[in-house]
């Protein structure tokens, strides 16, 4: 569905492995951002600093000065995460 990223970890992480997998626990969680707390996150992706190069201030500020004007009262963002458990077999 649209806004929807799919999962970095396979359906079954634990397949193959000697592990007995337990069913995953799920949260639902809202992110709320500023454009202060945006930006500190973003500083910490490592492509845009590989993309921008020398220009890497100039593009985080860039950001930071769009998501003040897109969002100038902040942003939330909804999740959901997943915690995969297993234990020995």
């Amino acid at each position: 569905p649209r806004g929807h990223v799919p999962a970095l970890a396979p359906p079954q992480p634990f397949a193959g492995s000697r592990l007995v997998a337990a069913e995953p626990l799920c949260f639902d969680v809202d992110l709320d951002f500023t454009a202060e707390s945006f930006h500190g996150i973003a500083g910490t992706f490592e492509w845009i600093r590989r993309l921008a190069g020398p220009s890497y201030a100039d593009v985080l500020a860039a950001l930071r000065e769009e998501f003040e004007r897109r969002f100038p009262t902040g942003l939330r963002e909804r999740n959901r995460e997943y915690l995969f458990l297993a234990r020995k077999g």
